[in-house]
């Protein structure tokens, strides 16, 4: 799914923010292993939105990925 198209990637977290101790260790397997987990995500009429996966959205993000892989 690319990441731009997905809406609410703050809004929608239900805790205080992101680890960035974990982040980095997904950051780390992702360049190992090339994929993490997919993402949550719901659909509405008004977009896709982030359900769950917000750390591994952003190990995603900040290796320059355009895209993740995603459960809808």
């Amino acid at each position: 799914m690319p990441i731009k198209s997905l809406r609410g990637r703050h809004r929608t977290q239900t805790r205080a923010g992101t680890c960035q101790d974990r982040i980095e260790e997904l950051r780390a397997s992702l360049r190992e292993h090339g994929a993490l987990d997919e993402i949550d995500v719901y659909r509405d009429k008004t977009g896709d939105w982030l359900a769950d996966g917000f750390h591994r959205l952003e190990a995603y993000t900040l290796e320059g990925r355009e895209a993740v892989p995603a459960k809808i």
